[in-house]
């Protein structure tokens, strides 16, 4: 039985022709009419089930807040999530979640789990990157950033990074063939927050992804962590050498420059 009901209301226009007398004449007179439409949507039990099509543009609240908690209207899908403290945005539950059993678990602190990995559908509504719904486990083409790199880096950003962090930017797309795997470097590294590895490594070899920079560094063995290529070696002459047990030589006595992020 329904407990309570929600109603949603959308306008549509229509048009009739009629007749009017008027000093023995007879006008044909058209007329335009707005007729307001309006749908009633039952709550069962506190579960919305709603399968129509949203009536505005909706977005994902996740491409704003990241893992950040914002306050914001929360809802369980317990066609999706077998977690408690999971659910989604407004946004998601009217686009990603049409027609599931969803439960509103009002106003919270929360961010919307829609498309990660937790959640058993992807997000439709492209407010993620994808190294956080899939790491890399799907195939996919990617931008190369050469405002932040410069050529042959190495280094990639997914669509949605490229409108988000590097919008504005010189990006060069490049296809996957279908064996090839991509993972999203922005989402990996967290670009925002990049400190040095020396700063907690010091000269502890540590298993990481190492850089060879030409410009600054001379010693064939000799290199750098991902985050000072972005930040100190950004434009250099950086090939990737692979992942292997390493410390940082950036801004060390054998490298041309100083360290930019030599500490948080």
């Amino acid at each position: 039985m329904a407990d309570k009901k929600e109603i949603v209301s959308s306008s549509s226009h229509t048009s009739r022709t009629r007749l009017r007398m008027e000093g023995g004449s007879v006008h044909l007179i058209h007329e335009e009419r707005t007729i307001e439409v309006t749908r009633i949507t039952g709550l069962f039990g506190g579960l919305s089930i709603d399968s129509s099509t949203p009536r505005r543009r909706s977005c994902c609240t996740y491409g704003s807040t990241k893992t950040s908690f914002k306050q914001q209207k929360f809802y369980r899908c317990y066609d999706c999530f077998t977690g408690d403290n999971l659910g989604v945005c407004e946004g998601c539950r009217e686009v990603c979640h049409s027609g599931h059993r969803v439960k509103c678990e009002g106003v919270m602190s929360a961010y919307c789990d829609c498309g990660l990995k937790t959640c058993r559908i992807d997000c439709s509504l492209g407010s993620k990157c994808t190294y956080d719904q899939f790491e890399y486990n799907k195939p996919r083409g990617y931008y190369e950033c050469w405002t932040c790199w410069g050529g042959d880096s190495c280094f990639g950003v997914c669509d949605f990074c490229a409108d988000d962090c590097h919008s504005g930017h010189r990006l060069i797309y490049h296809s996957l063939g279908e064996n090839e795997r991509f993972y999203c470097d922005c989402g990996k590294y967290k670009h925002k927050q990049a400190v040095c590895t020396y700063a907690s490594t010091n000269r502890e070899f540590v298993k990481q992804p190492f850089y060879r920079c030409y410009t600054c560094i001379p010693d064939p063995h000799g290199g750098c962590c991902y985050q000072c290529v972005k930040n100190c070696h950004r434009g250099h002459n950086v090939k990737y050498a692979g992942v292997m047990n390493a410390f940082c030589d950036c801004g060390l006595d054998g490298c041309a420059i100083m360290c930019k992020i030599a500490s948080p």
